[in-house]
């Protein structure tokens, strides 16, 4: 009976903790690049003034979505803003469909929806090494 009240005890503490890990929302953001749709998923943690900004590119065969999920518990817990989007052709990122344009249009989305971002703040993070874009104009 001890250790039923016991896992009651714990369960209920796990099940208490979920809301705390769920607060940060992925949301769906969709514009226009050079007359193709594209789309990115944005985290924005619920902090208080002008947050920094992380690009996170995706591998290949991946998407914006998963690199958002196994980043945005950081971004609550450090206060930046997750911008994760899709590469034009999901088998890898193009210099030509993907440029550096396009990440300033990513920038510029984020933007829309937090006009107070902190804009001398924005990094690039990618996990495979072979990408070229890793800097900022």
């Amino acid at each position: 009976m001890r250790m039923l009240r016991c896992f009651a005890l714990v369960l209920c503490a796990l099940l208490a903790a979920i809301p705390a890990f769920a607060k940060e929302k992925i949301s769906k953001q969709s514009f226009d690049f050079s007359g193709h749709p594209r789309v990115m998923y944005v985290v924005i943690p619920d902090k208080p003034g002008p947050l920094p900004v992380v690009v996170l590119l995706h591998g290949s065969g991946r998407n914006g979505e998963i690199m958002a999920q196994a980043w945005k518990d950081l971004a609550a817990r450090e206060a930046f803003i997750i911008a994760a989007p899709d590469a034009y052709d999901s088998a890898g990122w193009g210099s030509l469909v993907d440029p550096p344009e396009f990440f300033k249009a990513v920038i510029d989305q984020v933007k829309t929806t937090h006009p107070s971002m902190k804009a001398a703040s924005i990094s690039l993070a990618t996990l495979p090494a072979r990408h070229t874009h890793s800097s900022w104009p």
